[in-house]
């Protein structure tokens, strides 16, 4: 499922025009408009501290390289052959608010960290977005709804039914929470 904030933010716009016809978008609750998770595991073919990339070989075979982030400090007990277990999981999810219940914007925040020193590094990591566009025009004639972010950014988007708009309206806005995480772990190489 992984896909870019913009993409994102553009499947729960999307989503929110695409509700069954007569349905009504609720106002004041959260609706979950995608989620999934992704397993990795791959084996450490070298650490380079100073530049914090670490390159990876999957079950496949296949070589990659991550930067890891600063948050994890104890880099340096990652040897080669160790083997990284991860479970990346990620959801997007919007709400409907009236004027006054919301600003528009865009609040980066990080996720839970836990990560213990001196053993190999494990933990969680993540971060949720959270970005505020206000309805800014609706065209029933033409079929489209078109939103604008804080910054200026526009966007507008084809509604096959009209009557999917139900209760929304001109300066509303639609809050869209964009979650990713990573549970991971790193064990040693197994003995061979």
């Amino acid at each position: 499922m992984k896909k870019s904030l913009a993409a994102a933010f553009g499947a729960a716009l999307a989503t929110l025009v695409a509700l069954p016809a007569g349905a009504q978008a609720p106002a004041g609750k959260a609706q979950v408009v995608d989620a999934g998770y992704t397993m990795l595991t791959a084996t450490v073919v070298r650490v380079d501290l100073k530049t914090r990339e670490v390159e990876l070989r999957d079950e496949k075979g296949k070589t990659f390289k991550i930067t890891v982030n600063e948050a994890v400090t104890n880099l340096d007990k990652v040897l080669p052959g160790d083997v990284v277990n991860a479970t990346m999981t990620e959801s997007i999810a919007y709400e409907v608010k009236k004027p006054g219940q919301a600003a528009p914007g865009t609040v980066v925040k990080p996720g839970e960290t836990s990560l213990k020193h001196g053993e190999k590094p494990k933990g969680v990591v993540g971060k949720v977005t959270t970005k505020t566009v206000t309805v800014v025009a609706i065209d029933a004639k033409a079929q489209t709804i078109r939103f604008q972010a804080a910054d200026g950014e526009a966007r507008t988007i084809g509604v096959n039914d009209p009557s999917r708009l139900v209760g929304v309206k001109v300066g509303d806005l639609v809050e869209i929470t964009y979650t990713e995480s990573m549970a991971f772990s790193v064990e040693k190489a197994p003995k061979k």
